[in-house]
């Protein structure tokens, strides 16, 4: 809620001392330094790999049917 930032802080601090002990100091990055960046419209660095899945539809299922891949 961007109207009032006062109780947000109580809640978040028991989610980030979780985190921090699953993934130490870097959720500094996720809570702060990031979004302070991405609000200052400065690019951001993320380590994360994404495999697209294959959409199925009714023509994919034939093409694999008769393997024309």
């Amino acid at each position: 809620d961007s109207h009032n930032d006062r109780g947000r802080n109580f809640c978040l601090k028991e989610a980030v001392e979780l985190v921090r002990n699953w993934i130490g100091d870097e959720v500094e990055l996720l809570v702060n330094n990031n979004p302070e960046a991405v609000i200052k419209g400065k690019m951001i660095d993320i380590d994360f790999e994404y495999e697209p899945r294959k959409q199925s539809n009714f023509f994919s299922r034939i093409i694999d049917r008769i393997d024309l891949t």
